[in-house]
């Protein structure tokens, strides 16, 4: 047990997480770092990280679905492409069940790490598609899943009205 409030947050949100995967204890290290936000396997493939910025960032829900797209990382033994960005995003909203979690802290990631070409919503790279279309796969699997929040609707149906017209 750690003394750090920031690690102990961290390890008790992934405890319960593996937990209800069923997965075996996951250690959680965080890691200091000034105006970053990540969070990811480390080399050993055994330990999930996250930045010390990353955890004052977000909500414990929004932690949470970050750490439930980590740990899928886990138990596909670390691998990380674009596929499987969208496969830990899918384990991250069927164990939490909280897809605006996840879209909140994707957005408040991207806000923060907006040199960071992985989550612009414009962009990719070799590991991680764009923002838009994550989110959007986030949404569709909600929708797929009955867990659209109430206005999810609504909002889509405002924010495409407003591109067409």
């Amino acid at each position: 047990m750690t003394d750090d409030p920031r690690e102990a947050r961290g390890q008790a949100i992934l405890d319960d997480l593996a937990r209800r995967a069923g997965v075996p204890r996951v250690a959680f290290l965080h890691m200091s770092a000034q105006r970053v936000a990540q969070a990811g396997l480390l080399d050993d493939r055994k330990t999930i990280a996250a930045t010390t910025f990353l955890i004052d960032l977000l909500t414990d829900s929004e932690l949470e679905a970050t750490l439930a797209h980590e740990l899928k990382h886990f138990v596909d033994g670390g691998v990380e492409d674009r596929a499987h960005e969208f496969e830990a995003d899918a384990y991250a909203v069927r164990i939490t069940r909280h897809p605006e979690a996840l879209i909140s802290a994707l957005n408040k990631i991207s806000r923060f790490n907006s040199a960071k070409e992985s989550l612009r919503a414009d962009a990719t790279d070799d590991y991680h598609p764009s923002l838009h279309r994550r989110i959007g796969a986030i949404h569709g699997l909600a929708r797929e899943l009955g867990l659209e929040p109430r206005g999810w609707s609504r909002m889509r149906h405002a924010v495409a009205h407003a591109v067409e017209g």
